[in-house]
């Protein structure tokens, strides 16, 4: 993302320090990220596996569309699981820190037993 904008030299994920950063691997096909969504895939009931970035997206339209509570929740954790591992890239690039993807889940976790 940032390569083509010439703010970034390295192409390379820093989450799972391996594949080229892009919004399929980043969100859903590095290993950090994929941990994540299959976990709470697992809690929120969805049996499937994950899928990259435009194969979610064609998902969430069909089967996350309407006002069903299963739906809003699945909405609202797509959104919310892309912000984070959006921010801990940020963490891990910038300021050099990071959290285990662990770490994220369980953070998520409240999301899914409140609702």
């Amino acid at each position: 993302m940032f390569i083509t904008w010439g703010i970034l030299a390295n192409p390379s994920c820093s989450l799972s320090e391996g594949g080229t950063e892009d919004h399929d691997h980043l969100f859903f096909r590095c290993t950090y990220s994929a941990t994540v969504w299959r976990k709470v895939l697992y809690w929120i009931g969805v049996k499937r596996n994950v899928a990259g970035w435009n194969e979610e997206v064609k998902w969430a339209t069909k089967h996350a569309a309407g006002k069903q509570p299963s739906a809003l929740i699945y909405r609202m954790l797509l959104t919310c699981i892309v912000f984070h591992i959006w921010q801990e890239r940020n963490w891990r690039t910038f300021r050099r820190q990071q959290m285990r993807s662990e770490e994220l889940i369980l953070s998520k976790r409240s999301i899914v037993e409140e609702a």
